[in-house]
Parts: structure tokens; sequence; C-alpha cells
């Protein structure tokens, strides 16, 4: 039993190497070696037993670190040293940090066959990891069965399952289960209050979400600082302003201090709102106030100031974090590059992705696409393929964004077999194109006379399953009209009528007039 779990822990640690997870962001890895320490404990007189190996699995079960945990619990193995179901809940903690819950779930197997029982916190741990992946039923499952053992579901237990349906906008299933938390004597807390508001708000219902703050002060209970990013957030996303003012005061006379989430809100609402001097005044207070900044902190903040091309701020940002040693990742980099293509910057942007490479800083999906819809903007349809063939060469995923812009490219420039190919490219992966790129497409061909490849091309869609639109329809139509091909323009109708698509009749007798 034991060689079997550990080939299965093996197997997961080698399909974890590069696994981005959407829980943590990645650390630098940094290689352990169970034996090695293990030699240096007995050097230094530490005692190697079963609390020491927990205490050391649980550490980088903390970090999401298959691997460390892998080799902690093979070399507990060796030394015969019997897993316990703390042991057990460290490694479902690892596999639930990284989102895979089939490795989860083989640690269940394997603590049911050596017949060691689940306690509080392995329930937790499944319970939350199933509410992460948004497997409900399954979360909903165990808290039954949770409920059935000896074991009963307590605060952290709730909240994870709270906050879970939340995230997806089951706001009534999350209040659910916040009144039987109070039917069943279970303390809800901060967190717990927090997980029902931040739900609410999510659903774009700030009355609910304001009641659920009164009730908390009411009750005496600690209202936070993200209670009042969470009401500052949705007033922020409505732009209404006044409310958010509001709230900060609130949140002064609480003597509550605003965090990097609260400056982050309001740069980034009022921006949207389209006040950007009062965004850069926050920006500075911010910095006034030397608020801890980590990457992620940075990188929300320089998400913000390239999306509105604020460069000046981005380069200051670069500065701080260059000062204070934080290094810049993938997002960082995804950021940058993004605004200078947006400021039509391309040289710089191209700049920016070599210094990435320098810095041993793999680019992504969202990398190469970026600089593909630069380059297809700027009518450089050569250069999008280059970074294509940049992208294969790297081995990064090309997607739906990648062929649909270099589509939707080669059609408005005309290139009517460079468009075919990327398109059967497209189809031959599986990958089906936009309504709007289809749309597009059609009219490339009619505006180039190439009806007989538009038929082609209709054949092949409908066959993926990419259904052309009215619109795709239309443009086709136009054309074989104006060619005075009724037959195919008849075809064409009566394909319509089969993909059950709306006829826009103003729009093919404006289009046969226009051409």
């Amino acid at each position: 039993a034991d060689d079997c779990f550990l080939q299965f822990l093996n197997i997961r640690v080698h399909e974890s190497q590069g696994y981005e997870s959407k829980q943590i962001p990645l650390r630098p890895r940094v290689r352990f070696n169970a034996r090695k320490v293990a030699k240096e404990m007995e050097e230094n007189g530490v005692p190697q037993d079963q609390i020491t190996y927990n205490t050391l699995l649980s550490g980088f079960a903390k970090r999401g670190d298959v691997e460390g945990c892998y080799e902690c619990f093979s070399e507990m193995l060796r030394r015969k040293l019997e897993p316990n179901t703390i042991t057990f809940s460290c490694l479902m903690t690892a596999f639930v940090r990284r989102g895979d819950m089939d490795g989860a779930l083989e640690a269940v197997e394997e603590m049911k066959s050596r017949q060691i029982p689940l306690d509080e916190v392995a329930y937790n741990t499944l319970i939350d990891g199933y509410a992460k992946v948004g497997d409900f039923d399954s979360a909903t499952q165990t808290l039954k069965e949770m409920d059935a053992s000896r074991f009963q579901p307590g605060t952290i237990t709730y909240n994870s399952l709270i906050a879970g349906f939340g995230k997806v906008g089951r706001v009534e299933d999350a209040r659910s289960l916040f009144n039987e938390m109070g039917r069943r004597n279970v303390r809800r807390d901060t967190v717990s209050y927090n997980a029902l508001i931040s739900a609410y708000v999510r659903v774009g219902d700030i009355e609910n979400s304001v009641k659920i703050v009164e009730e908390m002060k009411k009750k005496r209970v600690r209202v936070d600082a993200t209670t009042y990013n969470a009401i500052i957030d949705a007033y922020a996303k409505k732009g209404l302003f006044e409310e958010v003012w509001t709230w900060l005061s609130h949140m002064n006379e609480a003597k509550v201090k605003p965090d990097f989430v609260t400056y982050t809100i309001l740069i980034d609402g009022l921006f949207k709102a389209g006040d950007f001097d009062a965004a850069v005044d926050v920006y500075e207070e911010m910095r006034k106030q030397r608020q801890p900044m980590s990457l992620i902190t940075y990188n929300m903040l320089i998400s913000i100031f390239s999306r509105r091309k604020v460069l000046n701020k981005v380069h200051s940002l670069l500065a701080d974090m260059k000062r204070e040693g934080v290094m810049p990742d993938i997002i960082t980099y995804n950021s940058l590059i993004d605004a200078y293509c947006k400021s039509d910057d391309l040289l710089k942007a191209v700049e920016t992705f070599d210094k990435m490479l320098t810095e041993n800083v793999k680019p992504n999906t969202i990398t190469f696409n970026t600089l593909i819809e630069a380059h297809v903007r700027q009518g450089d349809i050569d250069g999008g393929f280059m970074v294509l063939e940049e992208m294969r060469t790297h081995r990064v995923r090309v997607d739906g964004i990648t062929y649909n812009t270099l589509l939707k490219g080669t059609a408005k420039e005309g290139l009517i077999q460079d468009m075919e190919d990327i398109l059967a490219q497209m189809l031959d992966k599986g990958i089906k194109p936009g309504t709007i790129t289809i749309a597009v497409v059609a009219e490339a061909c009619v505006e180039k006379r190439r009806l007989d490849v538009l038929e082609r091309l209709f054949e092949k869609l409908r066959t993926a399953g990419a259904k052309p639109d009215a619109m795709a329809y239309a443009h086709a139509i136009a054309g074989f009209c104006k060619a005075d091909d009724t037959e195919a323009a008849d075809k064409f109708v009566e394909l319509m009528r089969e993909d059950k698509v709306e006829p826009i009749t103003h729009v093919v007798n404006a289009l046969v007039s226009s051409q």
C-alpha cells in the first residue's frame, strides 16, 4: 500500500511541475531534500519522530508544495514512522492549495485503507477544496458526512461554504448556511459576516450588504477593513462616490485603517469614473501612508495604471519595486506589454518582452496574444505570424483568442489564403471562431469576390458546429445577390432556416445596394 500511494504522489509531483495554481501565486521553487534535512537533524540532536515530520509537512502543505510533501512523506515511511491523521490532512491541504481534488481524495482513500479516521481539519480541508473548485454538491455531501460523524461542522467549515457559494453568485444558498449557523448555535464571526456581505455585493445587492454591516454592529461583531472594502467596492463599481466617501468616513470613525485593498478599489473606481486626477491623488496618499507593498499589490496597481495608459505612474511603481527588491513576474510584464501595445509603442513592448526573457520569466499565452493583437491592429499581419511562430518555439499554448485575432486580421487585409489556413488550423484543433469573426470572414470573401471560398468556409464551419450568425449570412446572401447567383443566395437562405437564424432583411438590402 505504501508503494502504491508513493507512486501516486510521485505522479502528482511530476504533473504539478510548472503548474500555475489558481489558488496561490507560485513562489520560486526551492528543492527540498528530506534525507539531507533528516541527517542535519540527527547531527543536531533533533528528534526525528512523527511530530517533526508532520511539522515539516505542514509548512510545505501551506505553500501547496506537493513535491516537498512527497519528499517528507517518503522519508517518514523510509524511517518506519507511521503517518497519522495530521500527516494526511497536510497532504490533502497541499493538493487543495493546488486545486487538485483528485489528489486530495486519493489521500482520503489511503487514510481509509490504513483505518485512519478523518478529523475536523481533514473534513474542513475537503469542504474548502470542493468549494474552491465549485463542486458544491460534493461539498454539501461532505458536510453531511461530517455532521453524521463525531465531528460537528464549525465556524471554519461554514465560512468556507458560504464564501464558495458567494463567489458563484448563489446568495440564497450562502444565506441559508449563514442562518443554519445561527440555528445550530455555531459562532458567526467576522469572516462569516464578510463572506455573506461579499455574496450580496457580487450580485449587486448593496442594500442587503449594508443591513448585514448594521447587524454586525448591533451584535458587537468586529467590523474590519475587509467589511468596509466590500461595501466601498460595491459603491465604487456603480460610480456612487458620495456613498464611497461616506463609508470611508465611517471607516475612519471606527478607527479601521484603510489597507492596500481599499486604496486599490478607490484608484480603480476613480479611473473607471474618469476622475484621473483624484485617482492619482489617492495613489500618492497611499505612498505617503507607506502601505506595505507586496508583489500582488504592485501588480494590481501596475495593471490599473497600465490599462489607463498612465505610463509615468507605471514607471514610478517599477522603480519602487526595484528599490524594495521585489522582482517583477509574468503578471507585471504582461501588464507592461499591454500598456505599451495600447499606446502603439510596439518597440517598447518588444523590448519589455526581451527583458522578461533575460530575467528568466517565461511568457504565457496572454503575453503572445497581446503582441499579436498589437501587430494585427497596426496592419502588420506578417509581424503577427512571426509572433505566432515564436509562441510555438516557446511551446506556449495557442488558444482561440490567438486564432480569432489572426483570422480577423487576415480577413480585414483581404489575405484570403492566409485566412483559410488559419481557419483550417483552428477547426483542426477543435477551436471555433466567434460569430463576429465569422461575419468579418464572410465580408472579406464578398469584398474580394471569392464566393467560392465563402461557400467552402461556411460548409466547414457548419460541419464543425460553428454556426454563422445573421450578420454573416447577410454578407453572404448580399454577395451572391450582387453576383446574380440567385441559386447560391437561395441555398444560403435555406441554410439560415436550418440553423434557425432570424434574417436581417434590411441589412441584406443595404449591403446589396452598397456593393
